[in-house]
């Protein structure tokens, strides 16, 4: 005979409900276990509950834990993290600076020589990564490789000692060039700097720096 259930009680086996509830702790959830939680229907007999791959009465309802959980997790966590570092760039090109005229622009490019030419390397990096539209990683590789040539700037050319404003060059009305000299103990090195023409301003595309003294002899240089 099956024991009547008082209200507010949990149900036992022998009862006349029996309903098979799924515990699931902390310990259950990190070692991947997988539970099966049955229930019966009211006035019927009880049947059988197992685990694992064992039989299960009628009505069971078999639930896998989240033993993948913290892998899911930690994948979120990746994506949600490239997703704020895709953000981060696009805000960053949004508010690159862009220069009203090419008077704007050759008192840039003057500020960010006057850097380069006292070893400021790293305020000259700073002000052509607002200035600039190239994404970080290319700017994040230059400044890099920029390092890692240090010490054979140093043995090549000497300390820093100056600059020196060269010419500028203009092509069609989109295209505009301006050229440096970076001065150094024992050596000069060119500096180049090329800006685009966009419906906001003048925006820098493209520097680079060589030892190339000998193009600076010709217009075309």
């Amino acid at each position: 005979m099956h024991r009547p259930v008082r209200p507010g009680k949990v149900p036992r086996k022998g009862d006349a409900a029996f309903v098979g509830r799924l515990l699931l702790d902390e310990s259950t959830v990190n070692k991947g276990q997988t539970q099966h939680s049955c229930g019966l229907a009211r006035g019927q007999a009880p049947g059988v509950m197992a685990t694992g791959a064992g039989v299960m009465a009628q009505n069971c309802r078999h639930t896998q834990t989240l033993a993948l959980l913290p892998a899911t997790i930690t994948s979120m966590r990746q994506l949600l993290i490239a997703f704020l570092i895709s953000i981060a760039s696009v805000a960053s090109l949004a508010q690159s600076k862009a220069f009203g005229t090419p008077a704007d622009v050759r008192k840039f490019a003057d500020s960010v020589m006057a850097s380069i030419g006292t070893g400021k390397y790293e305020n000259a990096w700073k002000q052509l990564r607002v200035a600039s539209y190239l994404p970080a990683a290319e700017m994040d590789a230059f400044t890099a490789q920029f390092a890692s040539q240090q010490p054979t700037i140093a043995t090549r050319y000497g300390k820093p000692t100056g600059h020196e404003y060269v010419r500028d060059q203009q092509v069609g009305t989109a295209l505009l060039r301006f050229q440096y000299i970076a001065k150094f103990e024992h050596a000069p090195m060119r500096w180049y700097f090329i800006f685009y023409r966009t419906d906001a301003g003048w925006s820098l595309t493209d520097f680079k720096f060589d030892g190339n003294a000998n193009a600076l002899f010709t217009p075309e240089g």
